[in-house]
C-alpha cells in the first residue's frame, strides 16, 4: 500500500504516512494563507493556516518584545524570590590560604616562587632528565605500569574465531616492554593486529619492525595481520596461526562448528 498523496494537488506521494505535504509544497495549496493581526504591533500579516493557531506575532522582533515585557516585574517566574548573597556564600564555603587543610602540602599550593627560583628548578629538571641513572629508574617504573587497553574490533573478530575453534590464547600479553595483542606463551607465538590507518598500510611502521626484531631475538615468532585482511577473511588468518600451533605442539585441531 502506497503512501498518501500530497494535499497541494501535485499528485506525488509524501515520504511518511503522517505527512500532509511534500517539503516546500505547503505554499502551493490554494487559499492556504490567511490574514492575521499581530498581537504585539497590530499590523496584519499572512500566515499558513496550519500554524495560525500557534503563531500570534508577525516577526521575531515582536516576539522578543513580548518576551521582554513578560519577564519583568510580577510576570517573571522568579519575582519575589530572594537572591543569595554570593560573596557571603563563597566566604562561608570556600576556604583559601593557611586555613585550607592542604596548605603547604603541595609544592604549587600557596607558595609563590621568584623568577630566579623557577629558573633554577627548570635547569635542575633538565639535568635530571639527562642523568642515565634517573632515566633508567623512570623506565623501570613505566614498565610496571598497567595501562587500560580495550580490544579493537579486528582483535575481537580474531579472538572470537579462536574461541569458536576452542584454541586458548592470552589477550594483551606483556613481554618485557612490549604488549602483544594475542599471545600463545607456551609456543612463543605472538599475533599482532595492525589497523590500516594507525600502522601505515601497507608499509608498516619502524617501531613495529623493531618490536618484531626484539621478539625474534628472545625466541618468539611474530605473525602480523592487517585489519582489512581480518575483516575480509578471518578464517584464513586463524588457519595460519593454527598451522603454526600444530607445528609447535604436534596437535591436530578439529574445527568445531
Amino acid at each position: 500500500m502506497g503512501n498518501r498523496l500530497c494535499e497541494c494537488g501535485c499528485g506525488r506521494e509524501v515520504r511518511l504516512p503522517t505527512h500532509r505535504f511534500i517539503h516546500g509544497h505547503q505554499g502551493k495549496l490554494k487559499n492556504s494563507n490567511i490574514l492575521k493581526e499581530c498581537q504585539e504591533c497590530g499590523r496584519p500579516f499572512l500566515i499558513h493556516k496550519s500554524i495560525a493557531g500557534i503563531r500570534f506575532r508577525c516577526s521575531k522582533k515582536c516576539y522578543i518584545e513580548y518576551q521582554k515585557r513578560n519577564s519583568l516585574g510580577a510576570n517573571n517566574p522568579a519575582y519575589g524570590r530572594k537572591r543569595p548573597d554570593l560573596a557571603l556564600y563563597n566566604k562561608q564555603h570556600i576556604v583559601t590560604g593557611p586555613d585550607h587543610p592542604a596548605f603547604g602540602k603541595h609544592f604549587n599550593l600557596g607558595i609563590k616562587r621568584s623568577l630566579e627560583t623557577r629558573k633554577k628548578m627548570k635547569c635542575a629538571a633538565i639535568l635530571r632528565g639527562q642523568d642515565p641513572v634517573w632515566r633508567e629508574k623512570m623506565r623501570q617504573q613505566r614498565l610496571k605500569q598497567v595501562m587500560p587497553q580495550n580490544n579493537s574490533l579486528p582483535e575481537r573478530l580474531l579472538q572470537n574465531a579462536f574461541s569458536e575453534r576452542e584454541i586458548g590464547f592470552y589477550p594483551q600479553y606483556i613481554i618485557e616492554r612490549f604488549e602483544i595483542d594475542i599471545a600463545f606463551p607456551d609456543e612463543k607465538i605472538a599475533v599482532e593486529v595492525d589497523g590500516n590507518y594507525w600502522h601505515n598500510f601497507p608499509h608498516g611502521l619502524p617501531r613495529d619492525r623493531k618490536k618484531d626484531a626484539r621478539l625474534s631475538e628472545i625466541g618468539w615468532k611474530v605473525f602480523r595481520f592487517w585489519e582489512s585482511d581480518i575483516k575480509v577473511n578471518v578464517g584464513n588468518c586463524v588457519d595460519i596461526i593454527e598451522k603454526a600451533l600444530e607445528e609447535s605442539r604436534g596437535v591436530n585441531y578439529e574445527h568445531t562448528k
